[in-house]
């Protein structure tokens, strides 16, 4: 089943909406689709942090979140997660960090 199914983005709106969610963080990206439906229900001022090792997938879905309001929400790392989320840890033991209020991890678990 492709990843941006109805199913699972009305599953990524409730989880943003019922958690009240204004920081998102999403590991494992794909094209985008559940990082721009994710940026539908946060807050204006909210922000949806997105990892994805592929660069042409994040170019591919940086098209569709242009064309969305809600796009201007996300920012897209692009390579390996594991470096960016040391960095966040370190920044989070210096207390140079605001939390994130919910994150979804749907990447390559073995790589």
């Amino acid at each position: 089943e492709w990843s941006a199914s109805e199913e699972r983005m009305s599953t990524f709106r409730y989880l943003a909406s019922s958690n009240a969610a204004s920081r998102v963080l999403e590991i494992g990206s794909f094209c985008g689709a559940g990082a721009l439906a994710l940026a539908e229900f946060i807050p204006s001022d909210g922000e949806v942090h997105s990892l994805e090792l592929d660069p042409f997938v994040v170019e591919f879905g940086r098209r569709f979140q242009l064309k969305s309001l809600a796009g201007k929400k996300i920012t897209s790392t692009v390579g390996p997660a594991m470096p960016v989320l040391q960095s966040l840890a370190a920044e989070a033991n210096g207390h140079r960090f605001k939390a994130f209020d919910l994150v979804v991890i749907d990447a390559d678990k073995e790589g």
